[in-house]
């Protein structure tokens, strides 16, 4: 997968609300992504927790 970004997957995310629920490293790394991809904080919704 290396050299992929989430833009590859997904052209359209920075138009799109993101939904992000998981534990807290991985939702950070989720998060970053979504930011580098142009998505805006008013279109991140998430809450993180660790099992």
């Amino acid at each position: 997968m290396a050299g992929y970004t989430l833009t590859d997957y997904v052209p359209d995310i920075a138009d799109a609300d993101v939904y992000v629920c998981g534990p807290a490293a991985w939702a950070g790394n989720v998060l970053s992504a979504d930011r580098s991809a142009g998505v805006r904080e008013d279109q991140l919704h998430y809450e993180r927790f660790d099992w």
